[in-house]
C-alpha cells in the first residue's frame, strides 16, 4: 500500500500521526495572524470568512495529496489533473464569499479590509497556488520514496530466491562426493565403511537442518568440515598428505552455512592422484574481527585443463553467495600457477557481532 493512501505514515521508523497533522495545520492557521501586518483583524472581525477559506485549503491539499496527484499527475493524465486545478481555483475563489452570504447580517462575516474583490481573489489564488506547489513537492518525494522502498524489497526478495537456488546446488554436490568416498570403501570392503556411513549421516543431518538458515555457529560449520575431511581421508592413497590447522578464538561467531566447504571439496577433487605425491592444506583462523581461510592443493599436470574448465561453476556459485551475504565485507583471491591451486578468503566479522 502506498504511503500516501493514509495520513498516518512512517518516517524514520516512527509513525506520523493525526496529532502531528493537526498541530501542523494549527500552526499554519495562526501563523499569518502573527506574521502578517493587519491580517489579525480578519480573525478578530471576520473569522467565518477566514476559517472558510482555510478549510478549503485543507480539503484541496488532502484531495490532491492523497488522490489527484498520485492518480492523475504521476500516471501521466496531465489534462485531467490540470482540469481539477482549475475547478479548485474556481471553488476557492467563490466559496468563502458564498459562506459569508449565507449569514449576511452577522458581523463576523464582514470584510474588515474593504479591499477590491479582484485583489482579494488574487490573494486567495496566490495562497492556493502555494499549497498546490507544496502538495506537488510532497507527492513527488513520497513517490520517489515508495519507488525506492519497492526496489529495495524486490532486490531483497530476489537475493533470497537466488541464495536458495545457490544452496540447493551446493547440497547435492556434497552428497555425491561423500557417497563416492563410501562407495570406494565398500568396494575395498574396508572396516572403515560403517564409520563413514555414521559420519555421513551426521553431515547430512547438519545439511538438511542447518543449511536453510541464514547463519549457523562457526564451530558447527568447523565440525562439519572436520568430519568431511576425516571422511575423505578414508579413501586417500598414502602418498596424499592432508594438513589442517584450525583456530577459533571467539566461540560466538556465526557464518553462512556451507559457505567454506566448496573450496575444500574442490581441493580434494583435483588435488588427489593415484600415482603421484600430492598435498592438501587447510588453514582456518577466526577471532572477533575476522575469519580467514586458506586452501592449497597440488595440481596434477594432466588435470590442469580439467581444473580450468570444471571448477568455474562451483567457484562462481560461492563468489555470488559472498557478494549477497557479505557485501563489502570479504576478500577472495584465487591463484593457479600450474603447480598449486590456492584460495584465500577473508570475512569481516564485525557486523555479525554487532560492532
Amino acid at each position: 500500500m502506498s504511503l500516501r493512501t493514509k495520513i498516518i505514515t512512517k518516517e524514520n521508523g516512527k509513525e506520523l500521526t493525526y496529532l502531528k497533522h493537526l498541530i501542523l495545520w494549527l500552526l499554519l492557521f495562526v501563523a499569518p495572524i502573527f506574521l502578517l501586518e493587519n491580517i489579525g483583524l480578519i480573525f478578530t472581525y471576520a473569522p467565518v470568512y477566514y476559517i472558510a477559506a482555510f478549510l478549503v485549503l485543507i480539503v484541496v491539499f488532502y484531495a490532491f495529496y492523497l488522490k489527484f496527484t498520485p492518480q492523475y499527475l504521476l500516471n501521466d493524465r496531465i489534462f485531467i489533473y490540470l482540469g481539477l486545478i482549475v475547478v479548485c481555483f474556481m471553488i476557492y475563489r467563490h466559496f468563502p464569499k458564498v459562506v459569508c452570504r449565507l449569514l449576511p447580517e452577522h458581523p463576523w462575516t464582514q470584510d474588515p479590509f474593504g479591499l477590491e474583490e479582484e485583489l482579494k481573489a488574487k490573494m486567495r489564488l496566490g495562497a492556493l497556488f502555494m499549497y498546490f506547489v507544496i502538495t506537488l513537492v510532497i507527492s513527488i518525494i513520497e513517490s520517489l520514496k515508495d519507488a525506492q522502498q519497492l526496489n529495495q524489497r524486490l532486490k531483497s526478495e530476489k537475493n533470497i530466491a537466488e541464495l536458495a537456488l545457490l544452496k540447493s546446488q551446493v547440497n547435492p554436490h556434497f552428497l555425491f562426493n561423500s557417497l563416492n568416498s563410501i562407495y570406494y570403501l565398500a568396494i575395498k570392503k574396508a572396516d572403515e565403511a560403517p564409520k563413514a556411513i555414521i559420519a555421513l549421516s551426521d553431515m547430512m543431518r547438519y545439511v538438511f537442518t542447518e543449511a536453510s538458515n541464514d547463519s549457523v555457529p562457526l564451530l558447527r560449520e568447523i565440525d562439519y568440515i572436520t568430519k568431511y575431511i576425516d571422511l575423505q581421508r578414508l579413501r586417500l592413497p598414502k602418498h596424499t598428505e592432508v594438513k589442517s590447522e584450525i583456530s577459533v578464538q571467539e566461540e560466538t561467531l556465526m557464518i553462512a552455512p556451507l559457505l567454506l566447504i566448496p573450496f575444500i571439496e574442490n581441493a580434494f577433487k583435483y588435488g588427489v592422484s593415484t600415482r603421484k605425491a600430492t598435498t592438501i592444506y587447510l588453514q582456518i583462523t577466526a577471532d572477533a574481527d575476522q575469519l580467514s581461510m586458506k586452501v592449497l592443493n597440488t595440481i596434477i599436470a594432466t588435470e590442469q585443463e580439467e581444473i580450468e574448465t570444471k571448477t568455474g561453476t562451483g567457484i562462481d556459485n560461492v563468489k555470488r553467495q559472498l557478494e549477497l551475504i557479505y557485501p563489502n565485507r570479504h576478500t577472495l583471491s584465487i591463484n593457479n600457477d600450474g603447480n598449486v591451486f590456492e584460495v584465500k578468503l577473508k570475512i569481516n566479522n564485525q557486523k555479525n557481532n554487532g560492532k
